[in-house]
């Protein structure tokens, strides 16, 4: 790896760091993905859209509680070509994900150029939305914030602070540990309001009814465990770990994955509560 990544799972961080007070989804192959659990009064409610920018950066958790929920969804497959919405009237909400590109990919990608577009006519029209890793930046920067390289890569378990009080992270409290995996990080855009942060950049903020996290709150213990297990072999490359600490990280992992669900549902159904 070329670049330096910041500590990640370190075996001394407290396991209490993961505090609430008070599977992965099956995407199938072929055409856009359409899910529509809708009932009653329901019935009549515009989806909750998923802009989706690669297919190994799901929805996991989220479609977990999307299918307990009573309101119609569906997921877009930009890299396959499917549209984003013509217009912001067309969903109830939208969940913008992460993906391994930058914000200024936009020649190798050309999607994200008609994604920009469509997410800045979305927060013009306060539209909800819940922006993740890559998708917060997105939501930055078309509010006018930076997006910018960092330094070092932040991969894996790390500590944030939040820094204001907001509904989304209700019952949550401070410090918590969220998994990362980003190379950018992201300026907070005129007009909008930290709400988490690290020492070295912000990890939340709201934009009228738009809220933007780098961290991954819909990410299932299957993806954690690959994420922690890549940057042990990426560290086996670049300066060998003993094999204790190794032992440590994986062991801290599994300790704190139980406490990190419990944090993303709590996340999640907070939005999903504000958006209804």
């Amino acid at each position: 790896m070329s670049e330096s990544v910041s500590a990640f799972v370190c075996p001394q961080e407290d396991e209490a760091l993961c505090p609430l007070s008070g599977g992965s989804a099956d995407v199938q192959a072929g055409g856009r993905v359409r899910t529509e659990r809708a009932r009653g009064t329901r019935a009549a409610l515009k989806p909750i859209v998923v802009l989706q920018h690669r297919a190994g950066c799901a929805p996991s958790s989220i479609i977990e509680l999307l299918e307990g929920d009573d309101r119609p969804w569906e997921i877009r497959r930009l890299w396959l070509g499917e549209p984003v919405p013509e217009s912001p009237d067309e969903a109830s909400a939208v969940v913008v994900l992460g993906g391994p590109m930058s914000v200024h990919d936009v020649v190798d990608h050309s999607f994200l150029l008609g994604e920009k577009a469509f997410l800045s006519s979305a927060l013009a029209a306060d539209l909800p939305m819940l922006g993740i890793c890559l998708g917060a930046q997105l939501l930055a920067e078309v509010a006018g914030g930076r997006v910018y390289r960092r330094d070092e890569e932040e991969i894996g378990l790390v500590r944030i602070d939040l820094v204001a009080d907001d509904p989304l992270f209700a019952g949550v409290e401070s410090p918590f540990m969220a998994f990362e995996s980003h190379s950018y990080s992201f300026t907070l855009p005129p007009g909008g309001v930290p709400l988490a942060s690290r020492p070295d950049g912000l990890q939340a903020f709201r934009f009228g009814s738009a809220w933007g996290l780098q961290f991954h709150p819909e990410v299932d213990a299957d993806r954690a465990r690959q994420w922690v297990e890549e940057q042990l072999r990426c560290n086996r490359e670049d300066a060998p770990l003993e094999s204790e600490v190794a032992a440590a990280v994986r062991a801290k992992t599994a300790a704190l994955l139980p406490m990190y669900q419990q944090l993303c549902r709590r996340l999640i159904g907070n939005w999903l509560e504000l958006v209804a």
